[in-house]
């Protein structure tokens, strides 16, 4: 048997395929990239339908105007743990910075069927309106007694807690980051 012949075949067939693979990556990249940005600007929409102008201040950070430049307020495009894994979403406040625009979770690997649930329009639409002052809270089992709370989803407290820590952070981010401090 040839050895020589054998491995000259298996380098030339592994630096083949090696090519293939990072020419397809780096003609993905855009796409993907694309595809990520025209995921935001959809959940803005959702978030602030009456946006007219959206306008990128930092790498992860949107001022939102209406009608006339009207200030309609701040959208941020967070990440954090949850469940099962990193939970990326867009998180809007009003202008005040006193009550949540809404919610849109942009990414997910929370558990099927359970966590994964916070990629639902009735969980997301809870945070609609929600006051920020003092936080964001959640509870179990019964419906929310006050402006600032949301009802966790049964069976997936972890992920309904993680959402709302992600959203209370965010927010803190923004007042630093409106107030310059």
């Amino acid at each position: 048997m040839d050895y020589t012949r054998i491995v000259v075949m298996l380098v030339l067939t592994a630096a083949l395929s090696g090519g293939i693979l990072a020419v397809a990556d780096q003609a993905s990249r855009e796409m993907i990239a694309r595809n990520q940005q025209a995921a935001i600007e959809a959940g803005i929409r959702t978030i602030a339908p009456d946006a007219e102008e959206i306008k990128e201040v930092g790498d992860v950070f949107y001022k939102i105007s209406g009608n006339g430049g009207q200030l309609l307020g701040y959208v941020v495009l967070a990440e954090g743990q949850g469940y099962a894994g990193p939970i990326k979403m867009l998180v809007g406040v009003s202008p005040d910075l006193g009550r949540v625009l809404g919610i849109e979770v942009i990414e997910s690997t929370e558990t099927p069927g359970l966590g994964a649930r916070i990629n639902e329009e009735d969980f997301q639409k809870q945070f609609r309106g929600l006051s920020s002052r003092g936080g964001v809270e959640y509870v179990k089992g019964k419906a929310p007694q006050s402006d600032n709370q949301i009802q966790a989803i049964t069976g997936a407290t972890i992920s309904s807690r993680a959402v709302v820590r992600i959203v209370n952070e965010t927010i803190e981010d923004i007042r630093r980051k409106v107030s310059g401090s």
